[in-house]
């Protein structure tokens, strides 16, 4: 499923000089999730992945199983602006953004962040300010 979502961001990447990498773990089991708002979330991430990277860079896309979470784990990380350590915080409150005016709704996040809740999971953050930004969705089995 997640392959399928990059075709629709293939051309923004293109245009902004991104290259995406992927790393997949075919051993990982298929979820029951519901695929439209799971798809949401990635298009979310990876366009917010975009935005953070104006002048090109890369976006790594790793899946994996947590054996002691008992979780597959979708990771999304990129060597972009990143998010300074003063808004961390409020990352997942809706109508906050980062980004200036007219470029976003601050919503984005805050319906990752229900939509992963809304499957028993959990979305966190891990921030360098200046060097990327990492998400880590953790779905459990």
């Amino acid at each position: 499923m997640i392959t399928s979502i990059f075709s629709l961001v293939e051309h923004r990447l293109i245009i902004h000089k991104i290259k995406l990498h992927t790393a997949f773990d075919n051993q990982a089991p298929s979820l029951l999730v519901d695929g439209n708002q799971i798809q949401q979330v990635i298009l979310n991430l990876v366009n917010n992945a975009v935005d953070a990277l104006p002048q090109g860079g890369d976006i790594f896309v790793e899946t994996r199983m947590n054996h002691e979470t008992q979780s597959v784990e979708i990771i999304f990380e990129d060597n972009g602006t990143g998010i300074p350590h003063d808004k961390r915080k409020h990352i997942f409150s809706p109508f906050f953004t980062t980004k200036e005016p007219g470029k976003g709704t601050g919503l984005g996040l805050s319906v990752c962040k229900n939509i992963i809740s809304a499957h028993s999971g959990k979305i966190t953050l891990e921030s360098r300010a200046g060097s990327g930004t990492k998400f880590v969705i953790s779905l459990p089995l």
